[in-house]
């Protein structure tokens, strides 16, 4: 059997190496390194492990904006101005990421922890509005500071900091004030301060007193919004404590197959029923499909139920592991009056993941999230995926 290389290609003609050193009038190379480079990306056997890469994990962003006549990103910045202000968010099906600010690439240089490859504002433009920011805590002095990370203690599981964070999240809605982010906050890494949590979260709620951060008077904050009362403006659920002042008080237990009573109890601090569906251990791809598809045809769309349906799994040596085609595969096999209309808010690894169809091109789950609202109507009939791009 061959044994293929990532980076193995077929040899460069001796005429190539030679049109590669050769010197111009002026002493520099005659375009060196795009020729080779040209040479070794149109070798057979570099095409054909680049398309086994993606059968593996779909078509990203990062491969769909290279090359001429390779399919690009659907952009999505103002999808909500489409609904009517009186629309309960709650009713809403929100595409999301898990882990939004763990970005890294996932090709070469491979970064460990990274679900995503998009920055948060290329995650927006494509239409996500639902992230998820995990945090540390960085002392020093009597100050706290706040770093997006993934996981605890974790060696190279840093990313950038809350307030660069939140600055793409301002900029975003300042070019698009008809829309809104959720965003789901916790802090994963105390990083030895657990017994100061109230001058941490005193922290927190200071540095998002900077920002557009949705608020109301009362108890309205802790009932479900309608979209026209959260356009422009970052709505939280807050998975800490209710020590934390910004946002909803919103929290589950780990890996559950459906938590249909979050904590604290829908009453007081949260006036809003909400089932999480966030099974990421012990379960399999198909299993996790079952899983979220059940999840959302159980729980109905009513106006005052939060429904968090996560579509990714515990990551594996090679990243993320996700239900994206699988998932994508189900709900374009059925025509648009047979499909959920009902999906909840969706955090996803990779969102940016498409794959090519045999009637609307490239689709990935993103747009049909965001066409769910509208009764699917840019892709109403029954669709198969390219059996190539697994």
């Amino acid at each position: 059997m061959e044994k293929t290389a990532l980076i193995d290609c077929d040899p460069i003609p001796a005429d190539a190496r030679d049109r590669a050193t050769r010197r111009g009038t002026e002493g520099r190379p005659a375009a060196s390194a795009n020729l080779v480079k040209d040479w070794i990306n149109a070798s057979p056997r570099m095409v054909a492990q680049r398309q086994r890469i993606r059968n593996l994990f779909g078509e990203s962003a990062q491969w769909r904006n290279t090359g001429a006549g390779v399919l690009q990103m659907k952009a999505h910045p103002d999808w909500l101005s489409r609904l009517p202000n009186q629309t309960s968010i709650f009713d809403i099906n929100l595409p999301g990421t898990h882990d939004s600010a763990a970005i890294g690439s996932r090709w070469w240089p491979f970064h460990l922890w990274s679900l995503q490859d998009r920055s948060l504002t290329e995650q927006l433009n494509d239409g996500v509005r639902l992230l998820d920011i995990r945090l540390k805590v960085n002392p020093s002095g009597n100050a706290y500071y706040f770093v997006t990370c993934h996981g605890k203690g974790l060696k190279g599981a840093e990313y950038q900091t809350l307030e660069s964070a939140l600055d793409e999240c301002r900029a975003f809605l300042d070019s698009n004030p008809s829309e809104f982010i959720a965003m789901l906050l916790k802090v994963e890494d105390f990083n030895g301060t657990d017994d100061d949590k109230t001058n941490v979260y005193g922290a927190l709620d200071t540095l998002f007193n900077n920002y557009a951060v949705f608020s109301s008077s009362g108890s309205a904050l802790h009932r479900a919004p309608d979209l026209g009362s959260v356009r422009g403006k970052i709505y939280i659920l807050n998975r800490q404590s209710p020590r934390l002042a910004t946002g909803v008080p919103f929290m589950w237990d780990h890996n559950t197959a459906g938590d249909s009573n979050p904590r604290p109890p829908s009453t007081g601090l949260r006036n809003f029923a909400g089932h999480v569906q966030d099974q990421h251990e012990g379960v399999g791809s198909a299993d996790k499909l079952k899983l979220f598809w059940r999840t959302a045809q159980n729980v109905p769309a009513n106006g005052t139920t939060l429904l968090l349906n996560f579509a990714s799994l515990s990551r594996t040596m090679f990243g993320g592991s996700y239900i994206n085609r699988p998932l994508l595969e189900k709900l374009g096999g059925m025509n648009a009056s047979q499909r959920l209309s009902r999906l909840g808010w969706v955090p996803l690894d990779y969102e940016d993941r498409s794959y090519k169809t045999d009637l609307y091109g490239s689709v990935g789950l993103v747009d049909l999230i965001i066409g769910s609202n509208f009764a699917y109507q840019d892709h109403p009939s029954a669709f198969n995926l390219d059996p190539g791009e697994l």
